[in-house]
C-alpha cells in the first residue's frame, strides 16, 4: 500500500485589530512566497499462521513501513501598522519578516512479531516477540529574518542540522486469558522491552478482570505499568549523546469500563480512568508543530472518563454519540508547587458521527460528523533583549494560555455502484467544515509595535471550509 499526500500552506494576508491608550488600531501582514508539506506513505506485510494442533496455534507478522516527509518553505510577510482602524486604507510600513526552510525526514521500520497461541483447560495462553529495526535520517534547515521598517526588527535565527538514528527495540511478551466459570474472565501479561538506543530495559506487567453482570452488562477492571519510549518526534533534532540520555515516558493506569446493551443496535460504554505519569518530557508549539524538550523533567496525572452512545438509525450503519472529559496536570519533578494543567488535553470533547440511508436510492447514504472541544493550551512570547544587544523572542514557561475552543461539522453523501462479479465502485463527496469555524492551530509571533516590547500573535487556523470528492474501486 502506498500513499501520496501534498499540502499547499501558503499563507494568506492577514489584519488583526488591538486597542491602545483607548484608540483601535490594527496590524496587517500581506504574503507572498510558498509553503509546501508532502507526506508519502509505503506499507507492506505478510502475515501466516500454522495450526499445528488444536490447542497449538503459531503465527508471525512481518511489515515494512517507510515514510518520508517534506517541509518547503519561502515566506515573506509585510507588516502594516494602521493606526486607526476605521481608515484601513491607510497604513504605516513597519518591517518585513523572512521564513526559510528545507526540512527532510526519511523513516524505515522493519517489523517482526512471532507467536505462540495454546489453549487449555480455561487457559489460553500467548507468548511471543516484537522485532523492531528502525532507521531515522533527518535534515533540517530554518531560517527567520526581520529587516527595514520603523520597528526595531528581531535578531535573525538559524537552525540547521541533520542526523541519522538506529532506533531498534526488541520486546517479549506471555500473557493468559482465563475463564472462571460462564460470568468471570482474568487476563494477567508481562511485557519486557529493550531500547539499545538509550540503554533502557523496563518490565510492564498489566491485568485486568471482566465480570458478567447479566446478560446485558458487563464491568471490566484494568491496571498495568506502561512506557512509551522516546521515538523518532522526541528524538529527531537530538544528537547521539542527548538521545541517550532521554528515556521512556512512564504511567500507570486504574481504569473501570462499563457496557451495557439496551437492546440490539444500541448500547453505551463508558470508562474511567486514572493515570499516574513520570519521566514526562516538555513540550511546546513552534506555530502547529510539537516541539519535545531534551530531559525528562516532569511529573504528573490525568484523570476523567469517556463515554459512547451507539446506534443503528438504519439497520447496518452505526451512528455515535462520545462524550470525554479530562482533568491532568503536570509539575517539575519533586516540586512543591501545584500542577499546572497539560498543553495539549483538551477538558471537554464532545462528538457526534450519524448515518442514513435514502430510502428511494437505497445504494446512496449520508454522513454527518460534528465535533466541539475546549481549546488546548499554549506558552506565550515575550522579547528578551540578547548579550549582543538585540531582541529575541522567547518562550514564556511562566505563562500558559487557552486556545478559543474548536467546533467543526463535516456533511457528506456517499454511493456503491455494483458492475457485479464482486467489482464496486464507491464514490464519496463531502463538505468539510461546512460552517467555515477559524478554528486556530496555534500562533505566529511578530514584534512590531513601535515602543512596545509585547510580541504580536498571528493566528494560523486549521482548513477553513473546502470539498472533498474521493472514489474508490475494489475487485
Amino acid at each position: 500500500m502506498r500513499a501520496n499526500n501534498k499540502y499547499d500552506l501558503t499563507p494568506t494576508n492577514w489584519t488583526g485589530h488591538f486597542r491602545l491608550d483607548g484608540v483601535i488600531q490594527g496590524i496587517s501582514s500581506d504574503y507572498s512566497g510558498t509553503s509546501n508539506y508532502g507526506y508519502n506513505t509505503t506499507l507492506a506485510g505478510l502475515n501466516t499462521k500454522v495450526r499445528v494442533s488444536p490447542d497449538l496455534l503459531l503465527s508471525a507478522v512481518v511489515s515494512w513501513f517507510n515514510i518520508k516527509e517534506t517541509e518547503t518553505r519561502d515566506i515573506r510577510s509585510d507588516i502594516y501598522l494602521i493606526p486607526d482602524a476605521y481608515n484601513p486604507d491607510y497604513r504605516e510600513y513597519l518591517k518585513s519578516a523572512l521564513e526559510k526552510g528545507e526540512n527532510t525526514l526519511d523513516l524505515s521500520v522493519i517489523n517482526i512479531t512471532p507467536e505462540i497461541t495454546y489453549t487449555y483447560g480455561g487457559h489460553t495462553i500467548k507468548a511471543g516477540a516484537e522485532l523492531k529495526f528502525s532507521d531515522l535520517r533527518h535534515n533540517y534547515f530554518e531560517e527567520k529574518k526581520e529587516q527595514g521598517g520603523i520597528s526595531i526588527p528581531a535578531a535573525p535565527e538559524v537552525t540547521s542540522y541533520g542526523s541519522q538514528k538506529d532506533l531498534n527495540s526488541y520486546s517479549f511478551y506471555v500473557d493468559d486469558k482465563m475463564n472462571l466459570g460462564i460470568r468471570t474472565t482474568i487476563d494477567a501479561g508481562l511485557r519486557f522491552t529493550s531500547t539499545p538506543y538509550n540503554n533502557e530495559t523496563f518490565w510492564s506487567p498489566r491485568g485486568s478482570v471482566e465480570y458478567k453482570v447479566t446478560e446485558k452488562f458487563n464491568v471490566n477492571l484494568r491496571a498495568g505499568i506502561y512506557n512509551q519510549p522516546p521515538f523518532f518526534y522526541e528524538l529527531r533534532d537530538l544528537s547521539i549523546e542527548e538521545a541517550s540520555t532521554l528515556i521512556s515516558q512512564k504511567s500507570v493506569h486504574y481504569i473501570a469500563a462499563l457496557h451495557y446493551v439496551f437492546k440490539k443496535g444500541l448500547e453505551m460504554r463508558a470508562e474511567f480512568y486514572y493515570k499516574s505519569l513520570s519521566d514526562l518530557i516538555p513540550v511546546d508549539f513552534d506555530g502547529m508543530r510539537i516541539i519535545y524538550g531534551k530531559t525528562n523533567s516532569l511529573e504528573g496525572y490525568a484523570q476523567g472518563f469517556d463515554i459512547m452512545l451507539r446506534g443503528e438509525i438504519q439497520q447496518g450503519l452505526n451512528s455515535w454519540f462520545v462524550y470525554g472529559y479530562l482533568d491532568s496536570g503536570e509539575k517539575l519533578k519533586g516540586s512543591s508547587e501545584g500542577y499546572n494543567r497539560r498543553l495539549l488535553d483538551q477538558t471537554h470533547n464532545f462528538q457526534i458521527f450519524l448515518q442514513d440511508k435514502i430510502k428511494k436510492h437505497p445504494n446512496w447514504q449520508s454522513h454527518l460528523r460534528f465535533s466541539v472541544a475546549s481549546g488546548t493550551l499554549f506558552h506565550p512570547r515575550r522579547v528578551e533583549v540578547g548579550t549582543d544587544g538585540k531582541n529575541y523572542l522567547v518562550v514564556d514557561y511562566n505563562k500558559r494560555w487557552e486556545l478559543p475552543m474548536y467546533m467543526r461539522a463535516d456533511m457528506g453523501l456517499s454511493a456503491k455502484f455494483d458492475f457485479g462479479g464482486e467489482k464496486f465502485l464507491t464514490v464519496v463527496a463531502e463538505v468539510l467544515n461546512v460552517f467555515n469555524n477559524y478554528n486556530i492551530a496555534g500562533y505566529s509571533w511578530y514584534q512590531v509595535i513601535p515602543g512596545i516590547r509585547s510580541p504580536l500573535r498571528v493566528p494560523q487556523i486549521f482548513t477553513e471550509r473546502f470539498f472533498n470528492l474521493a472514489m474508490e474501486f475494489s475487485f
